[in-house]
């Protein structure tokens, strides 16, 4: 009775040693490809990669995408110029402030 308990007990080590190198191949081939992705993404340009990655109506759909948000990331910057002037309007009509082009420093 021993010796099968010794057996069987010789056996779950060896289970645990594989399955904890399985683990540790697995964890090191993630993290290889983890490095192979984020050098593809940083090196990575919409506009030279994007027609060789998609076609046709994806790529049409991606572009639209990136149109879009062009539109809006102006449209963004238009309006925070224009709180920008608004705010300057009024620090320039507050008499409070002595040197009003101090409050923009």
């Amino acid at each position: 009775r021993l010796l099968a308990w010794e057996k069987r007990e010789s056996k779950k080590a060896r289970d645990y040693e594989r399955d904890k190198t399985k683990e540790k191949k697995k964890a090191e081939d993630m993290e290889r490809e983890a490095k192979k992705l984020k050098e593809f993404l940083e090196d990575y340009d919409d506009e030279k990669d994007d027609p060789k990655y998609y076609r046709g109506r994806e790529l049409a759909r991606r572009m639209a995408d990136r149109e879009r948000e062009a539109a809006k990331d102006a449209d963004d910057r238009r309006r925070e110029e224009e709180e920008i002037e608004e705010l300057k309007k009024q620090v320039f009509a507050n008499k409070s402030f002595k040197d009003p082009d101090a409050e923009f420093q």
